[in-house]
């Protein structure tokens, strides 16, 4: 019953891990690191790892997470309820579908490491998919969006408890 396609990383090293969240081709179970994270309605799964390993999820993990070591952020199973996510249940059919296809195009290239967001093109591509579609900002608004992801990007990549020193 706990199997889940989703699934947590715990003690997330943010200086040599890519993903705050993974997402396995078919429900396993989780372990201590990487605990399952079930969601009531399964098809939710592939948004919530869009945003997760989005910039604005990345941030939102690293805000909560317990930072004390430099590079590192740690948050418990009971933590895990706190983290903000999309709503995925108030999103469109259609929004549903993009994430799939989006998914489905995008799984296999590789991230960079999360400290280095500010210059992983598959980091940006996931967050102009999160602007455009997640979160419906409006194309004649996109460019600016665009610029505060890019902004907010080298901010966090800067930051000392998120890069360990790197």
């Amino acid at each position: 019953d706990t199997r889940s396609r989703l699934h947590v990383n715990t003690d997330f090293r943010f200086n040599s891990q890519s993903l705050a969240m993974s997402l396995t081709p078919t429900p396993s179970l989780g372990g201590r690191a990487w605990p399952s994270f079930k969601m009531k309605v399964a098809a939710h799964d592939v948004i919530t790892s869009l945003w997760t390993n989005s910039t604005l999820g990345l941030l939102t993990y690293w805000w909560n997470a317990s930072k004390s070591q430099d590079g590192r952020g740690s948050i418990t199973t009971t933590q895990i309820p706190k983290l903000y996510v999309l709503d995925a249940r108030t999103m469109s059919s259609n929004a549903r579908a993009k994430a799939n296809l989006f998914f489905d195009q995008i799984k296999t290239k590789p991230l960079l490491a999360a400290y280095q967001l500010a210059s992983d093109p598959v980091r940006g591509e996931i967050d102009e998919f999160v602007l455009k579609v997640l979160l419906e900002v409006d194309p004649v608004n996109l460019p600016p969006f665009m610029l505060m992801m890019a902004t907010l990007r080298e901010k966090l990549a800067s930051e000392p408890s998120f890069n360990g020193g790197k």
